[in-house]
């Protein structure tokens, strides 16, 4: 028994969870410190487990946002700068970022027949499912903690309790989010509610390991 936990993040996810946040309680969480939000739930599950966990990795999922019909050229370089940034913050604190990308999605208005294009996320659910089969058949970890609310994920679950049955996987389900199926597939869940959010933030300004300073922007 190896004792790690690895912590698999599916980052759009939590982040549209930070929107509803927003609009529901006016709670401001896109600074987020996941490096304190691990720790807290590694601390959790090594009581419920009666032993001492440590991390073996946390793997942050993502994808760099693209320009929208909607949004300004402004907009856009702000936005993505802002997404940097951040990344690069997450990277300093020794989290892996793993990326996966936007495709253009043609879509018709039924009314007007208007023809325009949004942008479809790809990629996160198999790379988190391919992360989550590395990590437990490579028996780099006896636990594994899936931060989602994607259903899609369920299979990928599944499997992996069968693979590996001495294996245990976790989910957390952000705010506002009510996955039963995921609930019912873990071996363990969590529901995070709006105050859990505002106990993990990251210091502001950060100071990153080579001395610079990033700021939170003024819109987060």
């Amino acid at each position: 028994m190896s004792n790690k936990i690895a912590f698999l993040i599916d980052g759009l996810n939590f982040y549209y969870s930070v929107k509803r946040l927003k609009v529901k309680t006016n709670l401001n969480a896109k600074w987020f410190d996941y490096i304190s939000f691990c720790d807290f739930y590694k601390l959790d599950l090594s009581k419920k487990l009666s032993k001492q966990l440590s991390i073996h990795g946390i793997f942050y999922f993502t994808s760099l946002i693209v320009k929208t019909a909607s949004m300004s050229e402004i907009e856009f370089q702000q936005h993505r700068t802002n997404q940097l940034q951040y990344l690069k913050i997450l990277a300093d604190q020794g989290i892996t970022i793993l990326k996966g990308k936007f495709n253009q999605k043609e879509v018709k208005c039924p009314s007007c027949d208007f023809s325009f294009k949004i942008p479809v996320e790809k990629q996160t659910d198999i790379n988190i499912a391919s992360k989550l089969f590395e990590v437990l058949s490579g028996g780099f970890v006896d636990v594994v903690v899936i931060v989602s609310g994607d259903t899609d994920l369920v299979p990928a679950i599944e499997t992996s309790k069968k693979a590996f049955p001495g294996k245990l996987i976790v989910v957390v389900i952000p705010y506002g989010n009510h996955s039963t199926q995921l609930k019912t597939v873990a071996h363990f869940n969590y529901s995070l509610r709006a105050e859990h959010y505002v106990k993990h933030l990251l210091p502001n300004p950060y100071r990153l390991k080579t001395g610079e300073i990033i700021s939170k922007p003024s819109t987060w």
